[in-house]
């Protein structure tokens, strides 16, 4: 689906997800992901209007929200394909980026788009690391998998909601 920003921003709003505590359901998929990957971070994350919210993460040390500009994942919203980016300081795209050219000195990321039920992409399952990885075929399903099953959390969230529904 061509995203629409504001419609997009609509759907994560309805949502009400951004601002709420962390939820097991997220931190296991977070966790499964990292552990895949072997990175020492992983999340799940809503993309606002101008900011990231964390809803999971690992190895994001106190952490809750960051700048939208300054998140890799605002190219992941972007497609509906998975983004790998081995090595971030030789892609065009990050190379400038003060994750990646300051501390921590970003390398590698991983992420694949979260849906809700109406198609628009709203948040990231995504990994990152210090170091420089090669994705195997394997890792790749298995991140397509997870995010596909953060999507559906999403979906049972929007119906969740419904039933609140006077």
């Amino acid at each position: 689906m061509d995203q629409n920003e504001a419609e997009r921003l609509a759907a994560l709003h309805r949502l009400e997800l951004t601002g709420t505590k962390r939820e097991t359901a997220f931190d296991r998929l977070v966790f499964i992901a990292a552990q895949a990957f072997r990175t020492p971070i992983a999340a799940v994350t809503l993309i606002d209007a101008d900011q990231v919210w964390y809803k999971a993460h690992i190895g994001i040390i106190g952490v809750d929200t960051a700048a939208r500009a300054a998140s890799f994942c605002r190219e992941t919203i972007r497609s509906s394909r998975m983004l790998v980016v081995e090595d971030l300081a030789e892609d065009e795209r990050f190379r400038g980026d003060a994750l990646v050219i300051g501390a921590p000195f970003m390398r590698f990321y991983a992420g694949v788009a979260l849906s809700e039920p109406d198609g628009y992409r709203v948040g990231t399952l995504c990994v990152m690391d210090t170091k420089i990885h090669l994705v195997t075929a394997t890792q790749g399903a298995l991140l397509v998998a997870l995010g596909a099953d953060a999507s559906e959390l999403l979906g049972m969230r929007v119906a969740s909601l419904a039933l609140r529904q006077p």
